[in-house]
């Protein structure tokens, strides 16, 4: 079945009856989320663009991913530098979240961790309203053949593609509860304005920028650091310890490993995060994710902020950040300060 967006929608809130469950198996999980995308960017009958600023409006889904590993040392930092300064602000909000069970141990030869058991109930922590847990060695499996595929073009972390096996579960991880977003919008008819990723093995030492939260749900852009980016790898690209922005773009971001083979098929390069995000956001790769909907969306714009947050590791040990703006990759990319402290493609 095909149809653009304009229809699939209508034909949606034609049929409130329809459970999600019966929509996704009668035209396919991506023309759906096509639909939510559309409806996300174009706004809805009774909601239009310029109630983003009103309070009673503004709800954004706040999504957390990965591993259970350090929250215990993490979690006072994004109460008090991420929830905080959105409830000050009369932001609502709710938080999803996908999770691994590990049965075995947890090592990263590249950060020097090593230890024979996490504690699988530590995402508890966060008290989100919705979540997902899969155990990590189930989904290993599912992945083999991808991994084999992107092996192929190379090993960008030189550390026997252990950051790369990595980087895959993680994607995984953020894709689900993504979803979990997503099943929100269609069973409580809920419109988020925004959506933050958030890692929660990360310290964060400076508030988000509430201003330019709203900046960019405004825009229909994305946020990512400033900071951390290795120029020296594919020409560099963007950091994505944290980000937020527009729903839409973010709901994009989510579901970035639908489209990691393609990209290495089209640059003839070896995966790598940051040049991966380049190509995703600034090339214009999102409208492969799903392309039943690139056709209503219009360029994404990407935004850079100067907050901090360094990352914790299972020993409690925080790895050594560079803080400096990668500003010379700004300018060389086309990308120029915006007011003080952001950083704008455009």
């Amino acid at each position: 079945m095909r149809t653009n967006g304009p229809t699939l929608w209508r034909t949606v809130c034609g049929a409130q009856r329809r459970s999600f469950s019966v929509w996704k198996k009668y035209i396919g999980l991506s023309t759906l989320v096509g639909a939510v995308l559309f409806m996300l960017r174009k706004g809805s009958l009774e909601q239009q663009e310029s109630k983003l600023h009103e309070s009673n409006y503004e709800k954004v889904a706040i999504v957390f991913y990965g591993s259970p590993r350090s929250l215990q040392w993490t979690i006072s930092s994004i109460i008090q530098q991420i929830i905080g300064p959105l409830q000050r602000h009369d932001i609502d909000f709710e938080l999803f979240l996908h999770s691994y069970i590990h049965l075995e141990g947890y090592s990263n030869k590249r950060s020097n961790e090593n230890v024979t058991s996490l504690n699988n109930s530590e995402w508890k922590l966060l008290k989100p309203s919705h979540y997902k847990l899969e155990y990590l060695s189930e989904v290993q499996k599912k992945y083999e053949f991808l991994f084999e595929r992107l092996k192929a073009y190379g090993d960008s972390w030189k550390d026997d593609f252990e950051s790369l096996h990595r980087y895959i579960l993680g994607s995984h991880s953020l894709k689900q509860a993504t979803k979990l977003v997503i099943d929100s919008i269609f069973n409580s008819n809920v419109n988020y304005g925004g959506m933050l990723i958030i890692r929660p093995d990360l310290r964060y030492l400076d508030e988000i920028d509430v201003d330019l939260l709203r900046f960019a749900i405004h825009k229909k852009a994305v946020v990512f650091p400033s900071w951390g980016w290795d120029t020296s790898v594919g020409g560099g690209g963007f950091n994505d310890r944290f980000s937020y922005g527009d729903t839409s773009a973010m709901i994009l971001l989510g579901n970035r490993l639908d489209v990691f083979l393609m990209y290495c098929e089209e640059t003839k390069r070896s995966f790598h995060s940051e040049p991966f995000l380049y190509w995703l956001f600034i090339l214009e790769g999102y409208k492969k994710v799903l392309p039943s909907f690139s056709q209503h969306m219009n360029h994404v714009q990407v935004l850079c902020t100067e907050q901090r947050a360094v990352r914790v590791r299972v020993n409690a040990v925080e790895a050594k950040e560079d803080f400096s703006p990668v500003q010379k990759f700004c300018q060389r990319s086309g990308v120029g300060l915006f007011p003080t402290k952001w950083f704008s493609n455009s």
